[in-house]
């Protein structure tokens, strides 16, 4: 009978220390050096642990610029918040030194700033915010092998390649850039022209599996761990970061008018080889 009491009594004196702990959901806004070229930042965090981010340049309206935006997930334990942007797949900390039903006060790790916000407004996403949110952690979460009957995907997120593979026939290699608009796949072909060769909707999509529907007919996917690529898929994948370093290179050759970076095959004591 004690031991029922005790822990009634701990249930209870728990449940109000989490219940007097103030919630971060909510629209906030921070005011941002004016002479650095900012206007504001403005995030919502959702009470369903999405945070959007706006960042407003000073006079952007009028001179085409920005805002920035970045999204996410957020965790608060109270003491720190915890942020993971799906935009740019990065994960940040910051101690949390005040909170209350008006001021928030963040303090950066790194540089010992503070950033005082304040609250304007329940943690409300519009439809377009939501749908943002919903295509980039799509997108991250098709980063993996996943496999159905008929078919292979590996996703590489930080290229935005899906290759596609045929079980049993290991001659099948198909590839694309992929984007993904809310549950909307659609791949496109890795050449100038990037024309759409596949388009299907996700469905039933979590950390194991998935449904995909192109054409009225489903296939379903099972995930298959981390991404490992064979010698095929290492080759081109290579192939195609230097394809892309070249042409980066180009475009600020083109810019400034100079050749950066001039490669060349040289043997052992530094002599041109042909």
């Amino acid at each position: 009978m004690k031991t029922v009491f005790l822990n009634t009594l701990l249930a209870i004196i728990l449940s109000s220390a989490l219940a007097a702990q103030p919630s971060i959901s909510g629209a906030w806004v921070c005011p941002l050096d004016k002479n650095e070229g900012f206007d504001n930042e403005t995030t919502i965090f959702t009470e369903d642990g999405y945070y959007y981010s706006i960042l407003s340049y000073l006079n952007g309206a009028e001179y085409g610029i920005g805002p920035d935006i970045f999204m996410g997930i957020y965790e608060f334990d109270g003491s720190t918040l915890s942020l993971y942007d799906i935009k740019n797949d990065t994960r940040s900390s910051f101690p949390v030194n005040v909170l209350n039903s008006r001021t928030l006060q963040l303090t950066d790790p790194n540089t010992g700033e503070q950033f005082n916000y304040h609250y304007q407004g329940k943690g409300m996403l519009d439809q377009n915010q939501r749908a943002a949110i919903l295509s980039w952690e799509n997108y991250r979460k098709l980063g993996g092998a996943w496999q159905s009957s008929g078919s292979i995907l590996k996703a590489i997120p930080s290229l935005g390649i899906i290759i596609i593979r045929v079980p049993g026939n290991p001659d099948f290699f198909r590839w694309g850039h992929y984007i993904v608009d809310g549950n909307e796949l659609t791949l496109k072909d890795i050449s100038a022209e990037e024309a759409v060769f596949y388009t299907g909707a996700i469905t039933e999509f979590n950390q194991q599996d998935f449904t995909i529907v192109s054409n009225g007919e489903a296939e379903y996917f099972q995930f298959k761990g981390a991404l490992k690529l064979d010698e095929t898929e290492t080759m081109m994948i290579n192939q195609y970061m230097q394809m892309n370093h070249r042409l980066s290179m180009g475009a600020i050759d083109m810019i400034d008018g100079v050749q950066d970076f001039i490669w060349k095959r040289v043997d052992e004591y530094g002599n041109e080889q042909h």
